[in-house]
């Protein structure tokens, strides 16, 4: 049965002067507007009716998964307690804002080549535009398919981290790729630089940074379900920032114990297979799903949650590719075996293994952390780490 105060009706009218009648709900009380064309009249209606639609929506109570979702956010406010712990109105503006990024962004090759058109029509010598072609050219071998805005600092300092070339190369690289993502912040295709805070490379070669076990398994402890499975791979199997972010469940098979690395997806543009070791498969096992991306389909859910996860992990100095560089100094460690080490890194040679990695953790510290595991597999969160 038809509820008939929201009910809009178009007639035939008895009135003097116009020949149809609109009746229709306003403000609790039931109206009538008349028209002499009909096609006027059904316009009327067929706004009328839009309106009440979109008051009825709005009027709606909450659904069971509304519900949940504010009940969530309550959880977090509470557990935060803090001055810059967001209203809910602020957390859906941000949620909008970031999804309306998403729909006007466009990928790093369309920003590059909108760039070096700018860069032909402003009349910059052909030794400048030359660079950026190059410099941008290599960058966009690996990420030119992936959106602007989907580009975070890690991936940047996992670019850098990654060539095998001088600190000063590094450094002019980081340049022209900063000039890059100026031009993607002005044209909207980003709402922000991740360069700026990316690595800058020094003359003097720095130490690779690392986590401590204990780091590890506090982080992991504090991981909530859409960034855990991607935190223990990048840990425990060492793949890149932009490999984990690529990867999906099905490359992953526990039951023969490895991690398929596509040509597609690997930096190196080399397929390869990387083993999972026994307290990676603990980890996987209770959250692994048939198919589907690791990290999950919103890439800013994934860096929110890796942030969150070290902000209540207590960790304020996070290195530069902090998970693969420690995957491979403790495996190195554990293992004593540069070749392996090597191979399960994607790695061309051993050379950068022995310069960068060797007698960096102690063979007591190796032991430890490949001992992080949750201690019930029905609650992740329980660590053992000792």
């Amino acid at each position: 049965m038809k509820n008939l105060s929201s009910h809009v009706t178009v007639v035939k009218s008895n009135h003097a002067r116009y020949r149809w009648r609109v009746r229709y709900p306003e403000g609790g009380k039931r109206k009538n507007k008349y028209f002499n064309v009909k096609a006027e009249a059904e316009a009327f209606a067929v706004q009328a009716r839009k309106d009440i639609a979109s008051e009825g929506t709005k009027a709606a109570p909450l659904t069971d998964a509304e519900r949940r979702a504010v009940d969530t956010f309550r959880e977090h406010a509470l557990a935060a307690q803090g001055a810059s712990t967001p209203t809910l109105q602020e957390a859906v503006e941000y949620y909008i804002r970031r999804a309306n990024l998403f729909e006007r962004s466009i990928t790093c090759q369309e920003v590059a080549d909108k760039l070096l058109l700018r860069i032909q029509k402003e009349g910059k010598g052909k030794r400048h535009l030359d660079d950026v072609t190059s410099r941008v050219g290599r960058f966009n071998e690996q990420y030119g398919d992936w959106l602007a805005c989907d580009v975070s600092t890690e991936v940047i300092d996992e670019f850098l981290d990654d060539m095998d070339v001088s600190n000063q190369t590094k450094l002019n690289y980081r340049n022209k790729v900063n000039q890059l993502f100026i031009y993607a912040v002005k044209i909207g295709a980003c709402d922000e630089n991740p360069v700026v805070n990316a690595i800058k490379p020094k003359a003097v070669e720095s130490e690779v940074g690392i986590l401590t076990p204990q780091q590890v398994a506090a982080l992991l402890c504090e991981a909530n379900e859409v960034v855990l499975a991607g935190l223990a791979i990048g840990f425990f199997a060492g793949l890149r920032e932009s490999e984990v972010q690529r990867l999906d469940w099905k490359d992953i098979d526990l039951e023969q114990g490895h991690i398929l690395i596509s040509a597609k997806k690997a930096k190196s543009a080399q397929r390869r297979i990387v083993a999972i070791s026994d307290n990676l498969k603990a980890w996987l096992l209770p959250i692994a799903k048939p198919q589907g991306r690791v990290v999950g389909d919103i890439v800013w859910q994934w860096r929110k949650g890796k942030q969150d996860a070290r902000d209540a992990a207590g960790i304020a100095d996070w290195p530069p590719n902090a998970a693969r560089h420690s995957f491979a100094s403790y495996h190195l460690a554990e293992h004593e075996d540069a070749g392996k080490t090597s191979l399960e890194l994607g790695h061309a040679n051993q050379r950068i293994i022995f310069e960068h990695y060797r007698a960096l953790v102690k063979p007591k510290d190796a032991h430890t952390y490949w001992s992080i595991v949750p201690q019930k597999v029905a609650n992740v969160t329980d660590i053992k780490a000792v």
